[in-house]
């Protein structure tokens, strides 16, 4: 990804999963055309998971959706499975959304729900940014 224009992609953690935060003007914005062409460029490379794995990453990714949900955050979506056995959330940040990771409220939701998401400059945990969209893909999780 790094290589075709990404240059903030970030590294897998030690389970093999990405984490990806990126808003309007990221080059890690899931609709910006230099990440779209940079996946496509690099689908190939990205490792296949099995059945079981992919029912596992799809299972935990359904469990955070409704534990996001439980704990306020009523439009956090459930999850989808890519062509490629990957698991996405499409956060919608939109006006009046209770989808924004700068909201304290989603930040004590995601604190509970998703432990292990990377941490930001500031100490914040976040899968998504501010404003626009963000696609999280677990790969297998």
């Amino acid at each position: 990804m790094r290589s075709h224009g990404v240059s903030d992609f970030p590294d897998p953690d030690s389970q093999g999963r990405i984490q990806i935060s990126g808003g309007p003007g990221s080059d890690l914005n899931p609709d910006n055309p230099v990440f779209q062409n940079a996946q496509k460029a690099c689908q190939s490379k990205q490792p296949k998971p099995t059945p079981a794995q992919q029912a596992q990453a799809q299972a935990y990714a359904l469990r955070v959706a409704q534990c996001m949900r439980a704990h306020g955050i009523k439009d956090y979506p459930d999850p989808s499975t890519g062509s490629g056995g990957g698991i996405s959330i499409h956060l919608n940040n939109s006006p009046g959304s209770d989808l924004n990771p700068n909201n304290p409220l989603f930040q004590r939701a995601q604190a509970k729900c998703m432990p292990n998401a990377p941490k930001l400059p500031g100490g914040h945990t976040t899968s998504g940014s501010g404003s626009g969209n963000a696609t999280t893909n677990n790969g297998v999780g």
